[in-house]
């Protein structure tokens, strides 16, 4: 019998679902709580009493509602950009040597890395751009909300995508409006809501979704074994000599629970 491992998810994707794998839970939690002191159904802590004193304790809920959702959109953007950035570190699971060209002048642009990968994906996978119209649209959002004085827009072919279909978003989005998310976003003083918040987080981990088996179906996988161990041994100082001293049997336990960690899986054929 023989073991043929198979990538199915890259190191990349793991970290990025690692960092963002609760945010939505995170920020119903942190909603709910704020619901509670905007209807003033809350307990001060002692140690807050003299720290937290709102003029208007409604005004002040809904405020905080709205730096957290702000916070929450601007966190999952910047993970994104993480995605990026890891999938080019080694191992790496770019083959591409026109996507490693441009990447490298893309400075530290997570719009102009989000187009890179996209342009590289929408070649195979026709599905990625719905999502990456809302990915597209989260990154501009985030980048006014976050960098003072930036009045970013939405690239027409990506906003002509969302008008041209808004059925699309109001089924596979819960109800999204479309129209009433771009006059928002467009006003330049708006700020998502808390569905339209939600619907660019799913879009992000869609996009990332897609991207990943795309690069993983061109990856040269051997190429890419060779350089997880020696990102591995690099790490750990010392413990290829260690391996190399092992039976053949413990040998073949090790790297193939080295693969397992990094999103492998191994497929027994006989």
């Amino acid at each position: 019998m023989n073991n043929n491992p198979k990538l199915t998810i890259s190191p990349a994707r793991r970290h990025f679902k690692r960092r963002i794998g609760q945010v939505n839970h995170f920020l119903i939690t942190t909603l709910i709580g704020l619901d509670g002191v905007k209807k003033e159904e809350f307990t001060l802590p002692k140690e807050f009493s003299t720290s937290w004193n709102p003029r208007s304790i409604e005004r002040s809920a809904e405020r905080s509602i709205r730096f957290v959702l702000d916070a929450s959109l601007s966190w999952v953007v910047d993970n994104l950009d993480s995605y990026f950035v890891e999938s080019f570190r080694k191992p790496s699971i770019i083959e591409s040597e026109d996507l490693k060209r441009e990447y490298t002048k893309a400075d530290r642009s997570v719009s102009k890395r989000f187009e890179l990968f996209y342009n590289e994906t929408v070649k195979k996978k026709e599905e990625v751009k719905k999502y990456a119209a809302l990915v597209a649209l989260a990154i501009q959002w985030r980048n006014n909300i976050v960098h003072f004085g930036a009045e970013n827009d939405l690239d027409n072919k990506y906003e002509d995508f969302l008008r041209q279909n808004k059925d699309l978003y109001i089924n596979d989005f819960r109800h999204l409006d479309i129209d009433t998310m771009l006059q928002s976003f467009n006003s330049k003083n708006g700020h998502p809501t808390f569905k339209e918040v939600t619907s660019m987080i799913h879009a992000i981990h869609k996009y990332v979704e897609c991207v990943d088996e795309f690069l993983l179906n061109m990856v040269d996988i051997e190429r890419f074994k060779k350089d997880l161990y020696e990102k591995h041994f690099e790490t750990f100082k010392g413990r290829k000599r260690e391996v190399l001293n092992y039976s053949e049997r413990r040998q073949k336990v090790f790297f193939e629970t080295l693969l397992r960690q990094y999103g492998f899986q191994l497929e027994i054929m006989t």
